[in-house]
């Protein structure tokens, strides 16, 4: 009888320590793990704890989930010459537009809703340029760049808040 009882304690004993387990362990759908010269990178889709360090030249963001991803380039014509930024995006009011040329040429650009509907149009030179936003609501529109002459240059995707 006694050995019955040792026997059962000692199986529940080992059981109950060997069912422990201190490494971090996460169940998630998708992931990456990435060895670099000095450091190593792992991700995984799912955590709700983030934090972000900027610096001069990078935006590094800690954890899993990303708190906003915006994709703002849509579509680039493939033999684009000119270097175009939109800024800031998201807004709430002002959209600013530099367009780097070679020449000093004009634009055409033109901001469209969600349903098709043409809101803006106006030619634009070379330099940055303003659109005020202020007047139209809240949603995502369309931003579209085309040289003076109608050939497309790129189109963006606008989040105003």
């Amino acid at each position: 009888m006694k050995r019955v009882i040792f026997i059962t304690i000692s199986l529940f004993g080992f059981g109950s320590s060997y069912s422990q387990s201190l490494t971090p362990e996460v169940s998630a759908t998708s992931g990456d793990y990435y060895i670099g010269v000095d450091a190593t990178l792992s991700w995984t889709i799912g955590e709700s704890v983030v934090e972000t360090f900027s610096g001069t030249n990078a935006v590094l963001t800690q954890g899993f989930q990303q708190p906003l991803y915006l994709v703002t380039s849509v579509e680039e014509a493939p033999d684009n010459p000119y270097q175009i930024s939109v800024y800031p995006n998201p807004t709430t009011d002002l959209i600013n537009i530099s367009v780097q040329s070679v020449d000093q040429a004009s634009f055409n650009v033109e901001l469209i809703n969600l349903q098709g509907k043409r809101l803006y149009h106006q030619n634009i030179d070379s330099n940055n340029n303003t659109i005020d936003l202020k007047q139209y609501a809240t949603g995502i529109y369309m931003l579209k760049i085309y040289t003076s002459d109608n050939k497309f240059l790129k189109s963006y995707r606008i989040s105003k808040l």
